[in-house]
């Protein structure tokens, strides 16, 4: 399996590591932690820690940006930790939309900042 929920996942944030290729289904097995999330706090934050990952499934990409979407209102925070510059690369071109990157080896800080516990405590979404 290329995605995991991890245990340390609390409250409004849900942590996943992602390893190998990612495959559409396992992206729908975590939707209902994100309805449950969002329905208990109103708003989720993600922590994403890419290992080794090589890439993505894109045979349902539509039906999955679709799922995506129906929660963008709901996302509060997205940190992505991972060690390859493309990854770096992509996430910075989505940081309007609150994804901050982070290098693997400063897991502990993205963590920090998607629980809203680091020193930027100012919600990315506020800044839309």
């Amino acid at each position: 399996m290329a995605i995991k929920v991890l245990e340390r996942s609390t409250g409004n944030v849900v942590a996943i590591e992602i390893s190998g290729k990612l495959e559409s289904r396992e992206l729908q097995q975590l939707e209902p932690k994100v309805e449950a999330i969002i329905e208990e706090y109103d708003e989720v934050n993600i922590l994403v820690i890419l290992r080794e990952f090589r890439g993505y499934h894109l045979v349902n990409l539509w039906e999955d940006m679709k799922l995506g979407t129906r929660y963008i209102d709901k996302v509060n925070r997205v940190a992505i930790a991972g060690h390859e510059s493309w990854e770096k690369m992509v996430t910075s071109i989505l940081q309007p939309l609150g994804i901050r990157y982070f290098d693997i080896s400063r897991v502990e800080d993205a963590w920090q900042w998607v629980k809203g516990t680091a020193d930027d405590r100012t919600s990315p979404r506020q800044h839309r």
